[in-house]
């Protein structure tokens, strides 16, 4: 069952250097891991079908799944795409950096996009990692149904399964790595380093944003009541989940209109 709970990244109040570190930390820990790599045969299947090599990446920051995707997608399918970065948040200095990093061309939204009302000048396939969550219900209809109004796919993704396993991995597993890894990260922040290691707020929040995060997942049947909801006859939509290499689930839920 879902619950409504909180996680401070969600809040305006939020200090940014705090939200940056933390999400370049889960950046890279999604990039090293390979987390999305299931991801890739069903993003393969909806640019086919929908004709596009153009990607829109919500909820993005500065990057992350979407670009370790990209590489997968040329390495596996030999496909050159185009993504766009956007988030209600950006991380612009992020975004530049990680652009030098990718496979293809990336762009970086520098205004402020929202998830339930993107630009109907925004073209392509609408992605959103491990972001679905932060919406309640209500929220996840919008951003479906203006994915229908525009007529563009949508692929929705999001980690892990909620039981006690996820939280004590969580509890176990991020601060070790948080410290392990962070001097690898980049772009380099000198906030980070003293909000890792001397005063651990960004582990701290980081957990418990993650335990928050497990207990907020939606479920594939979850996801598909709602996108049935809208009454769309003229879209096709799937959920379920895949396993990585890891043996974590990903669940999705994926809309693209008939041809």
């Amino acid at each position: 069952m879902r619950l409504n709970v909180f996680e401070f990244e969600d809040f305006k109040w939020f200090p940014d250097f705090l939200r940056k570190g933390m999400m370049d930390y889960l950046r890279y820990f999604f990039t090293v891991t390979d987390y999305y790599g299931p991801t890739t045969d069903l993003i393969e299947e909806c640019l086919h079908d929908l004709s596009t090599n153009t990607i829109v990446d919500l909820c993005s920051g500065g990057g992350g799944p979407v670009l370790q995707l990209q590489k997968d997608l040329y390495a596996k399918y030999g496909r050159e795409t185009d993504v766009m970065l956007t988030d209600l948040f950006p991380n612009n200095d992020s975004c530049r950096y990680n652009k030098k990093e990718a496979r293809g061309n990336v762009y970086c939204s520098e205004e402020s996009v929202d998830a339930t009302a993107v630009p109907s000048s925004i073209k392509g396939l609408r992605t959103l990692f491990s972001s679905i969550h932060h919406f309640g219900p209500e929220e996840v209809h919008k951003i479906l149904f203006d994915a229908v109004k525009n007529r563009q796919g949508i692929a929705i993704f999001d980690i892990g399964d909620q039981n006690l396993i996820s939280v004590l991995g969580i509890l176990i597993f991020h601060p070790l790595l948080l410290l392990l890894m962070t001097p690898f990260i980049r772009p380099f922040r000198p906030a980070t380093l003293l909000f890792t290691y001397v005063i651990p707020l960004i582990p701290f929040f980081t957990v418990w944003d993650g335990i928050m995060s497990i207990l907020r997942l939606y479920n594939p049947t979850d996801l598909q009541k709602i996108a049935d909801s809208i009454k769309a006859d003229h879209y096709r939509w799937r959920s379920g989940k895949v396993k990585n290499k890891l043996g974590l689930c990903v669940t999705y839920l994926i809309g693209t209109p008939k041809t």
